[in-house]
């Protein structure tokens, strides 16, 4: 039946990650790229998996400095042999480094505090969880109501400049708060 015919269409999954020839890639970090593929060889094909892979291969990627990585992918169905065949086609692409990191909104605060909080420093390798770690550092300071770190990605530049956009917490609020012991 054609039910049945469906429940046993790819059963079997081969997972392939392809770097494009001239491309050098540290191999530790391709060993990472397979790992990240959340595609079980030994259960049916899911689509959803399947495109989940190409962002969770981007995001490892703009953790390791590749900033303008892509990621496409295939899948080729096999029905006579019941299998899908995925293919990850990653171009890596240079590694970028940080540029300038500048703070907008601070008002009267000083700029030093907030930069080192950050812990962003220009001419370093660029790391995407970076930005979210600074972002959460800053806003730990308790000087301010919102904190924005935003990466300036353009294509074809390997540095990567960064804004950190703050607005100053009110002085004269009054917070209180309780507590159970």
């Amino acid at each position: 039946t054609a039910s049945g015919d469906l429940a046993a269409f790819g059963s079997v999954t081969t997972v392939r990650v392809i770097h494009p020839e001239g491309a050098e890639v540290d191999p530790e970090l391709v060993e990472n790229l397979e790992e990240a593929i959340d595609l079980d060889p030994e259960e049916r094909f899911d689509e959803h998996k399947y495109e989940l892979g190409k962002t969770q291969l981007l995001t490892l990627l703009a953790e390791q400095g590749y900033c303008h990585a892509t990621v496409e992918g295939s899948v080729r169905i096999l029905r006579a042999a019941l299998t899908a065949e995925v293919d990850y086609r990653v171009t890596a692409g240079p590694t970028c480094d940080v540029g300038e990191v500048t703070v907008e909104g601070q008002a009267d605060l000083p700029v030093g505090p907030i930069l080192r909080a950050s812990k962003l420093r220009t001419g370093t390798l660029y790391d995407s969880s970076d930005i979210l770690d600074a972002q959460q550092a800053i806003f730990a300071l308790g000087a301010f109501s919102t904190v924005e770190v935003e990466a300036e990605v353009v294509d074809g530049v390997n540095v990567v400049p960064i804004v950190i956009r703050v607005t100053p917490a009110q002085r004269d609020r009054f917070m209180l708060g309780g507590g159970i012991q």
